[in-house]
């Protein structure tokens, strides 16, 4: 059986972050899930809702925050890039 860690080790770290993903790496996931989003301006995040509202300090909706605001209200956010980056390691 394989197991794929749903938004990183989301149990021990805050999902969808580098913490999470390397957390789930270090409990033997076999491999990853994740949501992408993409911000106004056309930036692919990992994020799961919408909306911002259950995890950031501005609780706005993706697709209507530019990234430079949606790290500014949530700052461990990673884009597509930076987890792909990671996941070839």
């Amino acid at each position: 059986m394989l197991i794929y860690a749903h938004r990183g080790a989301s149990a021990d770290f805050p999902e969808l972050t580098l913490a999470a993903y390397e957390g789930a790496v270090e409990q033997g996931a076999d491999g990853f899930e994740c949501d992408v989003r993409l911000t106004k301006d056309e930036v692919p995040i990992l994020w799961h809702n919408a909306s911002m509202l259950e995890r950031a300090a501005n609780p706005g909706l993706i697709g209507e925050m530019t990234y430079k605001e949606v790290s500014r209200a949530y700052p461990q956010i990673l884009t597509l890039d930076e987890f792909l980056n990671f996941a070839v390691k």
